[in-house]
């Protein structure tokens, strides 16, 4: 069984490439610094943008789009987990 999910203790200390796939409206609220943003609707267009060889933790308002996101990435050979309860958890 392959883990999807990961928190953000368990990403304390770890350079992490941050992915907001949440929309642009949602983004001007904040949004974790040196992330990429690539809004869900955009993800199967822009997917050849990401390099394969890192990892990708995704992430959006409460953790259910990044999800189905990464459950997309992984399936094309991505290397990519969802932040557990998304930005609003990320930030308390």
């Amino acid at each position: 069984m392959v883990v999807l999910e990961i928190t953000k203790e368990e990403l304390e200390g770890k350079k992490v490439n941050f992915i907001d796939v949440r929309t642009k409206l949602e983004r001007q609220n904040g949004h974790i610094k040196g992330d990429i943003h690539i809004p869900i609707t955009e993800l199967e267009s822009k997917k050849n943008e990401l390099d394969k060889n890192k990892e990708y933790v995704l992430y959006c308002e409460k953790g259910n789009r990044s999800l189905y996101g990464s459950l997309y990435l992984v399936a094309k050979g991505y290397k990519v987990k969802s932040l557990k309860g998304g930005y609003n958890k990320y930030i308390n």
